[in-house]
């Protein structure tokens, strides 16, 4: 059985684009149980619950503890973390001549360090989304 160290470091080594470092995995058989556990950590990160484990047959019933255990402290540190994504859209309402110059603008402040604001007229965020959607799809596609 890996350790608590060793876990954490699969773990987010399975659900980001990192490389797990080389001297990793000791053994054949140490690296079936490494390629094993990051499945299961994908998966469950991927689901926000520690279910896959639970119904997993893979494993013993002491390893799924130990798994469930990091697991569950990695969403909890995860959702922590997580910023929700603020935005609104803001009309002006006025006269005819007034409503045909001013259109619709949808603000949208991105949850990292410097909080960016991004400002877009309505076909710009429909591209916006549209490509975003199709962008998680390639990187994620079970979901």
């Amino acid at each position: 059985m890996l350790s608590d160290e060793r876990l954490s470091i699969l773990y987010d080594c399975a659900t980001t684009s990192k490389r797990l470092p080389f001297d990793f995995a000791d053994d054949q058989t140490d690296l079936s149980t490494i390629i094993k556990y990051g499945e299961l950590f994908k998966a469950c990160h991927s689901s926000s619950s520690t279910e896959i484990i639970q119904k997993t047959e893979e494993i013993n019933e002491t390893e799924k503890e130990h798994l469930q255990k990091i697991v569950a402290e990695k969403l909890r540190e995860a959702a922590k973390n997580e910023d929700k994504v603020e935005w609104n859209v803001n009309i002006v309402v006025g006269n005819s001549h007034v409503a045909k110059s001013l259109r619709p603008v949808i603000n949208i402040r991105m949850p990292t360090n410097e909080g960016q604001q991004l400002e877009f007229d309505i076909d710009s965020f429909s591209q916006f989304r549209q490509q975003l959607a199709r962008a998680v799809l390639a990187v994620n596609p079970q979901e």
